[in-house]
């Protein structure tokens, strides 16, 4: 294809010009934080059908020597840049919607909180299981992120920036609130080494449920049960001796949670334990005071 830049008039070019599209105009216009409230507007195109570029315009730089390289190149890299400034924002504002959803199921009384534990597992179901989820935040980022080219590693991520924020004592409580936590954190990749600096401390779930498992019983109730992890009663004394039963809750969720509960509880008593003198101790410190007395 001939170059006609070179033969228009001072005329046709101008003309051409205000027909073309400009793409980083259009771009560097475009009303984000409006857009992402709403989500509703499309991915954004930078390609333009050649046939109707002008040869000003293109990306790569075409000259009479041949291909500008460095300056195609900062044309493809400012090009770049547009692209990951607004689907950066895009993918926190969908993320925020995702934490908000997930904030109010658990934040909801005990009734709604199953049923809409249970909304989210039917939708999960849809999927057949292909997404190896199994934690509700989980599923829930399995059923919005449902792309065939969007692996489990990178859900999996998503996941762990959403349980990072709602793991503060003053956790975001709606989905601005998350994007305001997420850009001041840094970002995605930010949040993540944050969490990991905190995960040497922090202990397993499975190591809690198997410590709060070994514990001394305080009583064996014989009562039909699915076998889950932990069973919960819920009881009323009789008196100082005898409870009733009446109620019985087996998911994972209220189980971890009161485990959790009986793990630092524990935790709590040992180290106040360790801080109490033994006997020896107590002995110890009796006869010295008695010989200073005596030195007295």
């Amino acid at each position: 294809m001939t170059t006609t830049t070179q033969t228009h008039s001072a005329t046709q070019p101008q003309q051409e010009k205000t027909n073309m599209p400009n793409t980083f105009a259009t771009n560097s216009n475009f009303d984000i934080k409006n857009k992402e409230q709403s989500m509703s507007y499309p991915s954004m195109n930078f390609l333009v059908a050649s046939s109707t570029q002008d040869k000003t315009n293109d990306i790569i730089v075409h000259s009479k020597d041949g291909v500008d390289i460095e300056q195609s190149l900062r044309n493809v890299t400012n090009m770049a840049g547009i692209w990951y400034n607004n689907s950066t924002r895009q993918l926190y504002a969908v993320l925020g919607q995702c934490y908000e959803l997930y904030y109010l199921i658990e934040s909801a009384d005990s009734s709604k909180r199953d049923k809409y534990r249970d909304d989210v597992k039917s939708a999960y179901s849809a999927l057949n299981g292909a997404q190896g989820a199994n934690t509700l935040l989980s599923k829930i980022v399995s059923v919005v992120f449902n792309f065939a080219d969007l692996d489990r590693r990178q859900r999996s991520r998503y996941s762990s920036v959403i349980k990072t924020a709602y793991g503060f004592e003053t956790k975001p409580t709606d989905a601005a609130e998350f994007v305001s936590w997420l850009e001041r954190t840094g970002g995605i990749v930010a949040a993540l080494d944050k969490r990991n600096d905190k995960a040497s401390t922090k202990v397993e779930q499975s190591e809690i449920n198997d410590t709060v498992r070994a514990m001394p019983a305080k009583a064996r109730v014989s009562i039909p049960n699915g076998n889950n992890k932990f069973v919960v009663l819920l009881a009323k004394p009789l008196d100082s001796n005898t409870v009733e039963v009446l109620y019985q809750f087996e998911e994972d969720s209220i189980g971890d949670s009161l485990a959790t509960r009986a793990y630092n509880a524990q935790q709590k008593l040992a180290k106040e334990a360790e801080k109490r003198p033994t006997a020896v101790d107590a002995a110890e410190k009796l006869t010295s005071e008695r010989t200073a007395q005596g030195e007295a």
